[in-house]
């Protein structure tokens, strides 16, 4: 075989992989996916100078640091987001979700209102969720309280650095992007930087949704697990969901993606609006 060629993966090799990113993340391969695992992997392969999918396989099993492992996820998972993403959630969030959640923070000892990006990416979600929160909480005690995970290394890394190009920016309403936002540089090479207003509140941690109970000491306010689900079967999904509502204080809202339905799972939600739940 031609040095730097990469065969046609074939099927064997293609349940292999998709075994191993199921077992290891929850994602769901299906078969007409095989073309673009190839793809990604092939990326990674040529990078290590591997020509074979067998020999990949066996280099990410063997490498006991699991940094191989973590890069081969990274490779595999969909990252699509933006600033106010389905904003029909962040009107309801802003308008009756976290005032009703303030006024219940400040009468705990703790005054603090917690919410958690399950799948942040690049950290999108996480600083409108940010910017939601400073707006409402103005004039309260409560301390607010951001957690944002992603299983991608690579997107936990931007999501800290916070500096986004200006076509990124664009859902941002100007008065925020002024409030919150510092600019650098002018014209095509104009970027925005995370303010430390809501750097303050948020913390950002690669976590694997998949990894099994969650070691959260305290329950959150707030879950947004948006576009996630839609790469899970139902076992997994039921899983998540379970482990979701473990995590979620009684009273709060865990908000899903707009595809995405409870229906096929248990659970002891309360639908509310499009996509969002209210545990009772």
């Amino acid at each position: 075989m031609e040095e730097g060629f990469l065969g046609e993966m074939r099927m064997s090799e293609f349940r292999k992989f998709s075994g191993l990113v199921r077992a290891q993340s929850g994602i769901h391969l299906e078969t007409k996916k095989r073309d673009l695992l190839q793809a990604r992997l092939g990326k990674r392969m040529r990078a290590l100078s591997l020509t074979s999918f067998w020999d990949y396989y066996e280099r990410v099993l063997s490498d006991e640091t699991g940094e191989e492992m973590a890069r081969m996820l990274d490779a595999v998972t969909t990252n699509k987001t933006e600033f106010f993403r389905e904003n029909k959630h962040f009107i309801l969030l802003s308008q009756r979700v976290l005032p009703e959640l303030l006024a219940g923070a400040a009468q705990r000892a703790d005054k603090t209102l917690r919410i958690w990006s399950a799948a942040c990416s690049s950290g999108e979600e996480a600083y409108t969720l940010a910017i939601c929160a400073k707006e409402a909480s103005v004039g309260t005690q409560v301390k607010v309280k951001i957690l944002a995970t992603d299983l991608s290394s690579p997107m936990i890394r931007k999501a800290v650095a916070g500096i986004y190009p200006k076509e990124k920016v664009r859902g941002v309403p100007p008065v925020l992007l002024e409030k919150y936002f510092e600019r650098a540089g002018r014209g095509e090479g104009r970027v925005y930087r995370a303010g430390e207003n809501l750097r303050e509140i948020l913390h950002f941690h690669r976590f694997n949704l998949n990894d099994g109970a969650f070691p959260f000491r305290n329950p959150f306010d707030v879950i947004f697990c948006r576009n996630v689900m839609i790469y899970f079967d139902q076992a997994v999904q039921q899983g998540l969901v379970t482990r979701m509502a473990g995590a979620l204080r009684k009273g709060g809202y865990f908000f899903t993606g707009l595809a995405e339905s409870l229906l096929a799972v248990k659970h002891p939600f309360k639908p509310v609006a499009a996509s969002v739940y209210w545990k009772s």
